[in-house]
C-alpha cells in the first residue's frame, strides 16, 4: 500500500506535467495551493495563458487525473490561470 502524501502528489504531478506540455503555453503546479479533503487531493494547474483550443486543454487535465488514477491517487485537477491571479 502506498502512503499519500503531498510530497508524493508534488512529485507525481510534476513527473505527469513534465511528460505533457502542451505546444503554446505551459502548464505549471501550484504545489503550495494544493488541498487534501479526506482521502481527495485538489491539485490546482496554472495555464501561463489562456489556452487557444479550451477543448484540447480539458482533455490534456482529464488526461492527468486519469493518470493519477492509474497510480491509485484520488486526485481532482483544478484549473486556474496566470491572468486570475
Amino acid at each position: 500500500m502506498i502512503i499519500v502524501n503531498k510530497g508524493l502528489v508534488v512529485q507525481k504531478a510534476q513527473e505527469y506535467l513534465n511528460e505533457c506540455q502542451p505546444n503554446g503555453y505551459t502548464l505549471r503546479l501550484v504545489a503550495d495551493e494544493i488541498r487534501q479533503d479526506g482521502n481527495w487531493w485538489e491539485i490546482p494547474i496554472e495555464a501561463s495563458t489562456d489556452p487557444e483550443n479550451h477543448c484540447e486543454h480539458v482533455n490534456l487535465l482529464v488526461g492527468l487525473e486519469e493518470r493519477f488514477e492509474k497510480d491509485n491517487l484520488d486526485v481532482l485537477v483544478v484549473p486556474c490561470y496566470a491572468h486570475e491571479r
